[in-house]
């Protein structure tokens, strides 16, 4: 049996890249969880975070996120961007 030997060049990795957005209507621990479910699922999104108390979703993905999905997937999830 042979073993193969895969080299990475970590110079040309896609590194993540994390923002905030501002997200109107959140109140509780539910909202969170349906606003991380819809932004989890677009395109290049690694790790989401939604703080009702801050108003808040942190996006951590690869890339930039395009914010015509992002204020979508807000959306289908209740809530609205803001500012």
């Amino acid at each position: 049996m042979s073993t193969a030997l895969h080299l990475v060049d970590e110079s040309i990795r896609p590194t993540p890249r994390s923002r905030r957005f501002g997200v109107a209507g959140m109140t509780c621990g539910h909202c969170e969880h349906a606003v991380q479910q819809e932004v989890g699922r677009l395109p290049g999104v690694r790790h989401v975070v939604a703080d009702a108390a801050a108003g808040t979703v942190i996006v951590e993905s690869v890339g930039d996120v395009d914010l015509e999905l992002l204020a979508a997937a807000v959306d289908e999830a209740g809530y609205r961007l803001a500012g």
